[in-house]
């Protein structure tokens, strides 16, 4: 297993992509975004003629942005998870729900039509694919595996091969992952449950314990637990400085108070939107987030936090 890396024109910086030699070729695992700069990589540095599959993680610009340029230039198989070939499909819907979010929270249709180009990754993605969740016998044949731990979108796949799991954005060395405001693939006019979603994550994580991460930013993660420490930490340290200003102020004018040029940051507004709607429902449901960190035996070390839920 190769790692590649490119850089990206978002907050979030540099992106991982991996390739797999096969015997008469290789095979993807995520993209990188729709750059120049990533075109030129992929025609320099690979030899298209003999990519024979591209595994997307999530349907996220930065993991799916080239796929179709590589359809178009390589004979390659697309395989994506079902739930992003749904909300690909129903993107108008998807965005109604979204855009009816937004301006709820307190953003003018201007600002909220800026911030709906999260989701312009659809443009990228070719009609012709194949669903991951019907492809055993691709899967089968170089050994990998998949599971799901949505949250941070609804796919979020991890890829096991061998010691290796390819993770997409579920645990990053030292980045807040955002779990992504979207409408639920299961029903449309839904916001999707990021933080229900996210405590089922939590307590499944030790299925992919053994292995070793390939994440898709930063560093390889050497502790897992730390990762979980890290994470929870900062979500209970955000949740909590936001409880003072939930009822006084709209999450618009939360979001503009951290992000003063909200015009030319659309995607950064977006994001930390996605953020407060996070910590607003853990505080709906705080005791959903407790009963889970009892359950993987981290509660006492967040009781002092917890408490202030």
């Amino acid at each position: 297993m190769k790692q590649h890396t490119a850089g990206t024109p978002y907050c979030v910086g540099d992106v991982h992509f991996y390739t797999l030699e096969t015997e008469t070729g290789f095979v993807m695992f995520d993209t990188g975004p729709p750059t120049t700069e990533m075109r030129d990589y992929l025609n320099n540095n690979l030899n298209l003629q003999k990519l024979e599959k591209v595994f997307v993680t999530h349907c996220h610009i930065d993991h799916c942005g080239m796929l179709d340029f590589l359809a178009s230039n390589s004979d390659a198989e697309i395989y994506i998870p079902r739930v992003d070939s749904i909300m690909c499909r129903n993107n108008l819907k998807r965005l109604k729900t979204i855009r009816t979010l937004c301006i709820d929270m307190g953003f003018s249709a201007e600002i909220t039509e800026k911030m709906l180009g999260m989701y312009d990754h659809v443009n990228f993605i070719p009609d012709k694919h194949n669903i991951l969740e019907d492809s055993v016998d691709a899967l089968k044949e170089l050994n990998l595996s998949y599971t799901s731990f949505k949250w941070h979108s609804q796919s979020d796949i991890v890829f096991m091969h061998e010691n290796l799991a390819i993770s997409g954005d579920i645990m990053l060395q030292d980045i807040f992952t955002t779990p992504l405001i979207d409408s639920d693939a299961n029903d449309l006019q839904l916001r999707f449950n990021n933080y229900g979603h996210f405590c089922e994550a939590l307590v499944r994580l030790s299925k992919i314990g053994s292995y070793k991460l390939l994440p898709g930013h930063r560093k390889t993660l050497d502790d897992q637990k730390q990762w979980l420490i890290f994470y929870i930490s900062k979500t209970l340290q955000r949740t909590i400085k936001l409880l003072p200003r939930l009822g006084k102020e709209s999450p618009a004018e939360i979001v503009r108070s951290i992000i003063c040029d909200m015009d030319s940051k659309p995607y950064d507004a977006f994001i930390k939107l996605s953020e407060i709607m996070f910590f607003k429902d853990i505080l709906a449901k705080p005791e959903l987030l407790k009963d889970t960190l009892s359950t993987i035996g981290l509660y006492d070390n967040f009781r002092q936090q917890l408490d202030l839920l």
